[in-house]
């Protein structure tokens, strides 16, 4: 279980973790039962920052200094997949074009639009929550920030990988079994369940709505490429805040 969480944190973070793992290919697959051990503790590091930065600034600035803080910490490895999506699957090309066009390091319009929206919804949404229900902000900062990357696992399941390079990091996850990924979802609905009845339905939405993410992307591409698993996570985490502004909106 160590071991996978320290392989999680290495492969998705700038995190140092100075820490070699014998046969790591293996253990990122089987340990995907523990990979939302790893989105919680990720979740963790982000409320202990939010406190630091709420002792000297507003919730406004405390948010958008974390939404730089993810972007550090992983140095930017989602925000590239989501640009690199968006380019190739919103590029009206064929398949194995728009796998090509995924791969090119240059970011383009789709791409560049993308990131654009997708930073400032984070910010417009955050800040809405924080604002209204400012009494709840450190379990909204743990539940978004572990929202997007627990979901993953659904992106493993029954994978068909369709990158241009068959040995890259995507198709690290492929064979993993359907139970290590029903029983990683259990356990991250066991998380939201403690933080509150308001985040485990959206999660559950969420899960939902990620169904159609990968379904959208099986039909245009037939698979999943590295990027398009690594954008589910940029996805996943603005469809939940939607949700639990929705939840909240209405109590």
């Amino acid at each position: 279980m160590i071991e996978s969480i320290i392989l999680y944190f290495q492969f998705f973070t700038a995190i140092p973790i100075n820490q070699s793992v014998d046969q790591a290919a293996t253990k990122l697959k089987k340990g995907v039962i523990y990979f939302p051990a790893f989105a919680f503790i990720y979740a963790g590091i982000f409320a202990l920052f939010f406190f630091l930065f709420r002792n000297f600034f507003s919730s406004t600035i405390a948010w958008s200094l974390l939404i730089i803080l993810d972007i550090l910490l992983t140095r930017g490895f989602h925000y590239d997949a989501l640009a690199d999506t968006a380019d190739g699957l919103l590029s009206s090309k064929k398949a194995d074009e728009m796998v090509r066009i995924m791969k090119d390091s240059a970011i383009g319009a789709n791409g560049a639009l993308i990131l654009i929206s997708t930073i400032l919804l984070t910010f417009v949404l955050g800040s809405e929550f924080l604002i209204n229900y400012f009494e709840n902000e450190i379990v909204f900062v743990i539940a978004w920030a572990a929202s997007g990357r627990s979901c993953l696992p659904l992106m493993f399941y029954q994978l068909v990988y369709v990158g241009d390079n068959p040995n890259g990091l995507g198709s690290l996850f492929l064979g993993v079994s359907t139970w290590k990924i029903v029983a990683s979802q259990i356990l991250t609905m066991a998380f939201f369940f403690l933080l509150g009845w308001p985040y485990l339905l959206s999660y559950i939405s969420l899960l939902l709505t990620m169904y159609f993410y990968r379904y959208f992307v099986y039909h245009k591409i037939s698979g999943m490429t590295g990027d398009t698993m690594g954008a589910a996570a940029l996805i996943g985490q603005i469809i939940y805040m939607l949700f639990v502004l929705l939840l909240f909106n209405k109590n």
